[in-house]
């Protein structure tokens, strides 16, 4: 009896490649080349020595970043295909949108100025936000710094409550 056996190089041996999205927010993942568009098709057979590149996209939240498969942070992702591999995509929702304020001097006599500061958290994709300050029949207005702070001196003429407020309130806030 004569036979032939064929053997399979190992740079053909397919792995699974599979994407987990984690997190309170939601997103997608898709790679280069192509085969995952997750959350559809979240897993995908590749030849050993393939580098697969991954982005990810939130559609509601913020991407918070990769881990497993070597990679880790918010930048790019790529991953060279020589085992079963997951790498995990994490998507978070951003913190309530918040003002405080703060004043120089809380007993004032009447003809006193008083400084008023207030500051919007978290500050990141807020700079520039307009801040209100409110008291009893008057609203005023100040957009915020690049440090989501705005300032106000007032002179009191009589004894009021104040509030700051932020109107703006965006789709993620």
């Amino acid at each position: 009896l004569l036979g032939v056996v064929w053997v399979r190089p190992a740079s053909a041996v397919p792995y699974t490649l599979t994407v987990v999205l984690a997190g309170v927010g939601s997103g997608a993942v898709t790679s280069s080349p192509a085969g995952i568009s997750c959350p559809s098709d979240c897993s995908e057979a590749y030849e050993a020595g393939s580098v697969v590149s991954f982005s990810a996209a939130a559609t509601s939240g913020y991407f918070a970043g990769w881990s497993g498969g070597g990679c880790s942070g918010t930048g790019s992702c790529s991953t060279m295909v020589n085992a079963d591999i997951s790498v995990t995509a994490t998507f978070s929702l951003p913190s309530p949108k918040k003002v405080s304020l703060r004043v120089s001097d809380k007993v004032v006599t009447q003809g006193d100025r008083v400084t008023f500061k207030a500051r919007v958290t978290p500050c990141s994709g807020h700079e520039g936000d307009t801040i209100q300050l409110r008291s009893s029949g008057k609203t005023r207005n100040k957009a915020s710094n690049s440090t989501c702070r705005a300032k106000w001196r007032i002179k009191m003429k009589r004894t009021e409550h104040f509030k700051a407020v932020s109107p703006r309130q965006d789709e993620d806030h």
